[in-house]
């Protein structure tokens, strides 16, 4: 005997409205905190973006449509929105149409405006600054803000516990790089085991996979990883992430992947006990890539955080100075070229939300 249970669903969409704004007027009377500095892939990678409209979305809790201050590439921009930049306010009308057009499939959709609905395209070239200059208005004294980074990391005598069995099968799967192995350590695992630490070194098994498998295997072992759980920007004992393993060993595909998991490219580092990789405090992942010469990794890092190659280490290094020190010009031709973008600021808001109540489906038991 079967029974149908139905479930009831609820399709949101909420337009989100772009406008173009004078940049350096929103650098000069916003706080650090109202205005995001987006890295290229940030816009046009299509599951970074939505994370981003989702958060942009949401409502204010003064309840206000308040706006967000992006600046972002001017090239990604016009790939992304295009002439919408320049649309006029739409009626409530038009998005009860669009909600028309949501499918049952695709509940809390975020619609873009629609190209046929642009009325006003962009007459003028909008005002811009270069990426170098954005990064030198935030690094104002008067300004009283800085570049926005994660918290550093300071080092201790932090005392690692032994692995227990499950763990130690975990790093051994890793470490010979067996897919099949790691499924079995990752059944075998229990709860928070998959972001044990080495005693060694305090990295988790994501440092491993990032930093010391071949490429080929790296990104899938870093996805069952981070599926599982492992925590993308943990640290290790001298405040390393896996990003800067990845990046420090020059393996783009894990660095890729990582920042598709989320992790942070602001964090930074202090000094090993013995000179490998980083050798000064407060370095990023970008610090170890400028460093060892890795132009991939670089380039990843910069398209997911535009400002990662404007935080210097404590001795006030940019990747850029390590670059030119390790004579590594392609690098230095990368970073040159970074500073040169040109970014516009554009201030997003929700101007309106619509609700549909979809057909119930059932599911049969």
């Amino acid at each position: 005997m079967s029974s149908a249970q139905g479930v009831a669903r609820l399709a949101v969409v909420k337009l989100l409205r772009a406008r173009v704004v004078d940049i350096a007027s929103v650098l000069q009377s916003s706080s650090r905190h109202e205005v995001q500095v987006l890295g290229a892939a940030q816009l046009t990678d299509s599951s970074r973006r939505a994370a981003l409209m989702e958060m942009l979305s949401a409502s204010p809790s003064s309840g206000n449509h308040r706006e967000h201050f992006l600046i972002v590439p001017r090239a990604a921009a016009e790939e992304v929105f295009g002439a919408a930049l320049a649309a006029p306010a739409l009626e409530g009308s038009a998005v009860g149409r669009l909600l028309e057009d949501t499918t049952s499939s695709s509940p809390n959709a975020i619609c873009q405006i629609p190209t046929d609905s642009v009325l006003n395209p962009l007459a003028a070239p909008p005002p811009t600054l270069s990426l170098g200059q954005v990064a030198a208005k935030l690094q104002e004294e008067s300004s009283g803000r800085f570049l926005g980074r994660a918290a550093p990391a300071w080092a201790g005598s932090k005392r690692v516990p032994a692995l227990s069995a499950t763990a130690n099968s975990l790093f051994d799967a890793v470490s010979h790089s067996s897919h099949e192995l790691l499924l079995d350590a990752l059944g075998e695992c229990l709860d928070g085991e998959v972001n044990s630490a080495s005693p060694i070194h305090g990295g988790t098994c994501l440092h491993i996979a990032a930093g010391t498998l071949k490429h080929d295997c790296a990104e899938t072992f870093v996805a069952e990883l981070c599926k599982a759980g492992a925590d993308v920007n943990a640290r290790a004992l001298n405040g390393s992430t896996a990003l800067h393993w990845a990046a420090g060993s020059g393996n783009a595909a894990a660095v890729h992947e990582l920042l598709r998991q989320g992790a942070d490219p602001s964090m930074d580092s202090y000094t090993w006990k013995s000179n490998v990789f980083g050798k000064a405090s407060g370095q990023t992942a970008a610090h170890w890539a400028a460093e060892s010469g890795h132009h991939d990794c670089l380039e990843a890092l910069l398209a997911h955080g535009a400002l990662t190659s404007f935080l210097g280490d404590e001795r006030g290094k940019l990747p850029s100075d390590l670059a030119v020190h390790e004579g590594h010009d392609g690098v230095v031709a990368l970073l040159q070229e970074a500073a040169q973008s040109e970014m516009i600021c554009l201030a997003v808001s929700t101007e309106a939300t619509a609700h549909k109540i979809l057909p119930a489906t059932f599911d049969s038991e």
